[in-house]
């Protein structure tokens, strides 16, 4: 998703140089802020940037709030300590 938003905006933003519609400017949301910033930073020429809440997370509904009752943790975490796999990477991950 986000290679080809990134893309799709790169392509924008040269069209946009070549129909003479500069200077131009990204922003964006949350997790489109965050896009934003990425676009932002493959673009060569000068650009402005509006990042809003680019550093939130989501956590937060998924582990207290409103979605955290839809994921069955107890599940998770059994499967977690039951496959091999996921503890090698996890030991691989804390190194």
């Amino acid at each position: 998703m986000g290679k080809a938003l990134v893309l799709e905006t790169l392509v924008l933003l040269h069209w946009c140089q070549k129909m003479k519609l500069t200077p131009a400017i990204l922003h964006g949301f949350s997790l489109g802020g965050h896009m934003a910033s990425l676009t932002f930073t493959n673009w060569p020429v000068p650009l402005s940037l509006v990042s809003c809440a680019s550093w939130s997370s989501s956590s937060t509904v998924f582990c207290d709030g409103v979605l955290s009752r839809t994921i069955p943790w107890s599940l998770l975490k059994r499967q977690f300590y039951e496959n091999k796999a996921y503890q090698t990477f996890y030991d691989y991950l804390r190194e």
